[in-house]
């Protein structure tokens, strides 16, 4: 046992954040220090705006406008709307009442300010994630500690906000 001190590689964080005013209906079970992966499902989103703009986009290619449905179609993505949900709603033949919000990546999450039934704005932070492992450990060993570790063996981590130990 030795006593360490971590570092952040703040480089590997992403934050997760909306980009239409809406309301939490779920989040997911996620909390501070938990690994997720890069698709995973952190938080479904009720936004009137995506569900409007969803309803502007498919009225535009029942009425064959290519130009009002690629319009559309941008309009979505600037509010955040996920591309695979697209195929979706056109199979659905409505729009979505829901959108996911996915993790871009693997990683942990390193704060987490969701709450289900939260509403949000534009620009509200709901995860902070750092993207792979994100962290370069440093740890001050005795002298009669250090002759029994080599480089490359493995250790198991633990700390605050780590969710549980885990091996590095």
């Amino acid at each position: 046992r030795a006593d360490a001190e971590g570092i952040l590689d703040e480089s590997a964080e992403i934050s997760i954040t909306i980009r239409s005013m809406g309301y939490l209906e779920t989040v997911s079970a996620s909390r501070e220090g938990d690994r997720v992966k890069a698709g995973q499902i952190l938080a479904e989103l009720y936004s009137p705006d995506l569900v409007a703009a969803q309803g502007d986009w498919l009225a535009a290619r029942q009425r064959g406008d290519s130009v009002g449905a690629m319009a559309s179609r941008e309009q979505l993505r600037s509010l955040g709307f996920p591309e695979g949900s697209f195929a979706k709603a056109l199979v659905q033949g409505r729009p979505l009442r829901t959108i996911p919000v996915l993790s871009p990546a693997t990683g942990w999450i390193r704060s987490r300010s969701a709450t289900r039934g939260q509403s949000v704005m534009a620009g509200t932070e709901l995860f902070r994630l750092v993207e792979g492992s994100g962290t370069i450990l440093q740890a001050n060993l005795a002298a009669g500690d250090a002759a029994s570790v080599k480089v490359g063996d493995a250790v198991q981590v633990r700390g605050d906000g780590a969710a549980a130990p885990f091996s590095a």
